[in-house]
């Protein structure tokens, strides 16, 4: 019998353990930190923290935290808390043509065309360096070099990019990072799939005379659908909690005029105490019932589309 052929049982005791010893690493990493972490956040959604006899314990409290939540995104004074969900949306409606846009410059490198080869190295450069040390180039370029060159252009002074008073030119300033950042990310997962199209596919289609364009609409593109459709679907699980590196670029300092939800949550995080983990669990419970049914919807959907072009 073949190696590739074994069962558990018919395993030597060293390979039994050596097999039974992976696998529990992965087990174990499902049970703590899926398993045990979500049990633990539902829980505490429906408690509240209070001090008995000097000790904190977590009492049951019902859906008080959830309707705090409703409160203080209703609240007129936290009107930045709606801006941010809008925002949200934004950038994954901002990000979705990113993505196919990337997916036609994929198909420019997979086709070998001149400086694509360059383009691929130069876009796992995201991949290897730190973000934050992006961030720190991003930032020299917008809020230095660019008011250095309109001003040896124009003669005229414009302040940094980032702090210009208008907080709707920062947050597009910083969206475009975003954006950025996801093209190359997006581009080096979907020319990978393109890479494992069959060279007589290809050559039969151009052998019947198909355009560039044509080959990208009816070959390139069908075939690397599946790689497409599961980076929308992580966009649409994380529309509401996309920080689009507000946290890196300003720490807990950014104006509340362009949070998003997803900062906002990084913030209540990193401050938080025992007394308002129940109101993050509650917070983290609600994100989840908007986006999974709709991250559900745009798999469905995905894979209609994926079966009609198989």
């Amino acid at each position: 019998m073949s190696s590739k052929h074994k069962t558990i049982r018919t395993m030597s005791k060293r390979r039994k353990l050596f097999y039974i010893f992976g696998l529990s690493i992965f087990v174990v990493q499902f049970a703590v930190y899926y398993v045990w972490a979500n049990i633990t956040s539902i829980t505490l959604a429906f408690q509240k923290y209070e001090l008995i006899d000097g000790n904190g314990v977590y009492l049951f409290s019902g859906f008080s935290n959830f309707i705090e939540i409703f409160k203080d995104f209703s609240a007129p004074e936290n009107a930045y808390l709606i801006r941010a969900i809008l925002r949200g949306i934004l950038i994954y409606v901002l990000n979705s043509p990113v993505l196919f846009i990337a997916a036609f410059f994929s198909y420019y490198i997979s086709r070998r065309m001149p400086g694509g080869r360059f383009f691929q190295i130069m876009l796992f450069a995201p991949g290897i360096v730190s973000g934050i040390i992006f961030i720190s180039m991003y930032k020299y370029f917008v809020c230095d070099c660019i008011p250095a060159v309109w001003h040896l252009i124009t003669n005229q002074t414009i302040p940094p990019l980032l702090d210009t008073g208008n907080t709707d030119v920062t947050f597009f300033v910083i969206l475009l990072y975003s954006l950025l950042m996801s093209f190359g990310g997006g581009v080096l997962y979907i020319t990978s799939a393109m890479a494992g199209i069959s060279d007589s596919i290809i050559e039969a289609t151009r052998l019947e005379g198909a355009t560039p364009f044509k080959e990208f609409i009816s070959i390139y593109f069908p075939l690397s659908w599946q790689t497409i459709s599961i980076s929308l679907i992580m966009s649409v699980s994380g529309f509401l909690t996309a920080d689009i590196g507000l946290f890196t670029f300003y720490g807990n300092a950014a104006p509340q005029d362009i949070y998003t939800l997803g900062y906002y949550m990084t913030l209540i995080t990193v401050t938080s105490t025992p007394k308002t983990y129940p109101y993050i669990a509650a917070l983290g419970i609600l994100i989840s019932c908007i986006t999974i049914p709709i991250t559900l919807l745009t798999r469905n959907l995905s894979e209609k589309l994926n079966k009609k072009w198989e």
